[in-house]
């Protein structure tokens, strides 16, 4: 029996030698699902170049995750053959953090860029 389901994105550190802290536009937070009062007190950093990275703004990389648990309510939509969008939902409403709810925690941690989070979950979506 399965007791759970995990999706994992790798994606790119931001470099901490040449990263650039900025104000993130409306658009970009738009797309990250947030509103300018949730992304208060988040670090939001553009990716810059150096030697240390090779110029590529990048240095590592760090992982984005979702887990789903596998408990009764979701075990019963599996048994009704319900889609995959309503199973999701469910999982959602239980709790369950999305791959874009903890790419844009490590976002707003200053871990990664908006650009390479986007660039990395977009295809899921």
């Amino acid at each position: 029996s399965i007791l759970g389901i995990v999706a994992q994105r790798l994606i790119r550190r931001v470099c901490i030698k040449c990263r650039q802290e900025y104000t993130p536009t409306d658009f970009e937070l738009k797309e990250l699902g947030i509103s300018r009062e949730n992304s208060l007190g988040g670090h939001f950093f553009k990716a810059v170049g150096c030697p240390s990275c090779s110029g590529s703004g990048y240095a590592g990389r760090t992982v984005v995750h979702e887990l789903l648990l596998i408990d009764d309510e979701i075990r019963q939509l599996i048994v009704k053959a319900s889609d995959s969008a309503s199973v999701k939902k469910k999982a959602v409403e239980l709790g369950m953090r999305t791959l874009r709810e903890d790419g844009v925690q490590k976002v707003m941690q200053g871990i990664t860029t908006i650009e390479e989070l986007l660039r990395a979950i977009q295809a899921d979506e």
